[in-house]
């Protein structure tokens, strides 16, 4: 006669009960009652004919039997949901991808068409975000980053330079009491320093909102770096 596997209910139930370190957090996880946690632990305590949890007032605990078992089925349940998701959505898979704004207004939304193309099987989930935190949490499989690359706990490469050009108003020079910095005679960052400023506390624009950027450009109110 063959061995009778426990139910699957059973055994999601007694994961997750593990996992959460109680069974009030396991029913929430699993959109059932308490009791229906409890009752499908003690089946499979009953089958196995071992005791999985110690039940200490309102904690509970592993046993050593417990753990081991833990031990043993959580990859194999992991394996299960992953090949049941792959099969209930054709297979497909999921990238997450954050982009800083300038960017995926300027250099990835004309290339989405040719990606999907040759990645049919791919949902891209696109966000937008200057920060680094996104990236290192895991909350995106990848991000693309204006900087040097040297960032900790991070793997980068180098996707290309860019070229920033300076413009304004062709009103904007004849408003301002003292000569600008000449492009061809100063650095940009000697444009901050004549402005009585640094690179760091100069008020203005965001940097990585060009729209906006260009926008008080053409209204005179200030000279941006755009790509």
């Amino acid at each position: 006669m063959a061995f009778r596997l426990p139910p699957m209910h059973a055994l999601e139930a007694f994961e997750s009960a593990a996992r959460h370190q109680s069974f009030v957090k396991a029913a929430e996880d699993l959109c059932v009652t308490q009791s229906a946690v409890s009752h499908r632990i003690r089946q499979l305590e009953d089958d196995l004919g071992v005791r999985l949890f110690l039940r200490l007032n309102r904690n509970i605990v592993l046993t050593p039997a417990g753990e081991a078992y833990l031990a043993s089925i959580r990859g194999a349940l992991a394996d299960i949901e992953g090949a049941t998701r792959a099969i209930a959505h054709g297979a497909r898979h999921e990238l997450r991808v954050s982009v800083a704004p300038a960017i995926g207004s300027k250099w990835l939304v004309s290339r989405l068409a040719d990606f999907q193309r040759q990645y049919p099987a791919v949902d891209l989930i696109l966000s937008t975000s200057t920060q680094l935190g996104n990236i290192r949490s895991g909350e995106v499989d990848l991000g693309v980053r204006y900087g040097d690359g040297r960032w900790p706990g991070l793997a980068s490469f180098k996707m290309s330079d860019e070229v920033l050009v300076t413009v304004c108003s062709p009103a904007y020079p004849a408003s301002v009491p003292t000569r600008p910095a000449s492009a061809d005679s100063a650095s940009p960052r000697s444009w901050f320093v004549r402005g009585c400023c640094t690179t760091r506390s100069c008020p203005g624009a965001p940097g990585s909102r060009p729209l906006v950027s260009t926008g008080r450009s053409r209204r005179a109110v200030s000279v941006s770096t755009m790509p």
